[in-house]
């Protein structure tokens, strides 16, 4: 059953995938021929009749250009801003993963900080590569991760990092027997840049 909590996100994601949608002046068809999400989809969707997948999130993300953090909640940087544990937006597969946003302020720097709960033999993805440039940095907190990355598999455990660019699709496998915790550092700062100097 959805705690208040889950509804709460749940509605400022639809009000957000609607406002950015309006604000590029997309329509439905275009977004879905963006995103790669059916068109029938993204309605669901956007009236809160179905809950997206963090992949499906990705996507819808993608299509808008902007990130997954910026769809599940948008605040005016402040000097100090605290994010609560069960305060965190968070989106849940039905197969146990979870993403949950660890700092609204650092979107306005270009940065996305994501916590990752991945069950055992459970994956996320697949996330599609960028042609931007766009940088990741994955720390495993606790447990083991396959990161899938084009053709490449690169083990990781406890305490492991790993840095890459999004040019090749990737996958997050747990390879464990308890559940891996993960944290995600995804950088488009240079994006930010460029555009402020546009």
């Amino acid at each position: 059953m959805d705690t208040i909590e889950d509804i709460k996100v749940q509605m400022h994601l639809e009000h957000n995938i609607r406002a950015r949608r309006g604000r590029l002046g997309l329509s439905l068809e275009a977004l879905a021929k963006k995103s790669g999400v059916s068109r029938a989809m993204l309605s669901e969707v956007e009236r809160g009749n179905k809950s997206p997948t963090i992949h499906l999130l990705c996507l819808i993300a993608a299509g808008l250009s902007c990130t997954v953090s910026e769809l599940l909640g948008e605040e005016q940087p402040r000097r100090v801003h605290v994010l609560r544990a069960d305060e965190r937006p968070t989106v849940r597969d039905e197969d146990g993963v979870e993403r949950q946003v660890l700092s609204i302020s650092l979107m306005h720097h270009g940065l996305e900080a994501v916590w990752y709960v991945i069950p055992p033999g459970q994956s996320a993805g697949p996330f599609p590569p960028e042609a931007l440039g766009i940088v990741e940095h994955i720390t495993v907190i606790n447990g083991k991760l396959s990161l899938d990355y084009g053709d490449e598999c690169v083990p990781l455990e406890t305490g492991d990092s790993v840095t890459y660019r999004i040019d090749e699709t990737v996958f997050y496998r747990n390879t464990g027997r308890i559940t891996c915790r993960l944290f995600l550092l995804i950088d488009k700062s240079h994006l930010k840049r460029r555009n402020e100097n546009d």
